[in-house]
């Protein structure tokens, strides 16, 4: 860092780490088109100004913070984005088996940027929980819109290998495996959801004029399951919870 004076925006390098070539592999497919496929996607992340707005993102809030903490920073957002990519493409593994992966390949370790010419450092559990948890989700969803406008754009597209642009304007999203938005099936829990769907039904029939079905208004009976299935919760605290 060598600023001419105060007034001018300090600029920080980042030295790349000597690294010795991949381990080939020969004769299997599977791996080629998987090697070419991160090829791409490192491609992605350098040429479609991923890597700088990682870099920009790991110094807000940092701008005095000294050169060295800053660089630590940066090195550490580069590594967060190429974790985080990779783990995606990978199906969202634990961060167990993710780890145990990288640590176990030269070519994912190299992705990752935690493979140095004496060995993998830096790929612990502990880390990519971190590394996760590094961008926030405003910061995520700028960088995933530049790519998507970059992939869009007829005289931009090909700065990250597309011959074409892509037609963004339809998006398929498969939401059949989102976690439902439910709690753990108690036996009373189930049932005072029944009975709260049919009070619910109960007050529109009586909107309509039919006020002689049951005693009490549904909203009484609706609180005093409430506090019955409280007290059912908290017996299993109770020396005679059986």
């Amino acid at each position: 860092m060598e600023p001419n004076n105060s007034s001018v925006t300090p600029t920080l390098s980042l030295q790349s780490w000597l690294r010795p070539d991949l381990t080939h592999v020969y004769a299997n497919k599977d791996y080629r088109e998987f090697r070419e496929r991160l090829d791409n996607v490192d491609k992605v992340l350098k040429t479609g100004h991923l890597e700088s707005m990682a870099m920009d993102f790991a110094l807000e809030g940092y701008e005095q913070a000294s050169a060295k903490q800053q660089r630590s920073r940066m090195q550490f957002a580069l590594k967060a984005l190429r974790v985080e990519t990779l783990r995606m493409l990978m199906g969202n593994p634990s961060y167990r088996q993710f780890s145990k992966a990288v640590a176990s390949s030269d070519l994912l370790a190299d992705f990752c940027g935690v493979r140095h010419i004496d060995g993998i450092r830096g790929i612990s559990k502990s880390t990519l929980d971190r590394a996760t948890k590094f961008f926030t989700a405003e910061q995520v969803r700028w960088m995933m819109q530049v790519v998507h406008e970059m992939g869009g754009e007829s005289d931009r597209c090909q700065e990250i290998g597309l011959h074409r642009a892509i037609d963004t304007s339809v998006c398929l999203v498969d939401t059949t495996c989102l976690d439902a938005n439910i709690h753990f099936p108690v036996d009373w829990v189930l049932l005072r959801d029944v009975a709260t769907t049919l009070l619910k039904a109960i007050k529109l029939i009586r909107q309509a004029g039919l006020c002689q079905r049951m005693p009490g208004e549904p909203e009484v009976f609706a609180r005093q399951m409430s506090r019955l299935c409280i007290e059912m919760t908290h017996t299993r605290r109770k020396d005679d919870a059986k």
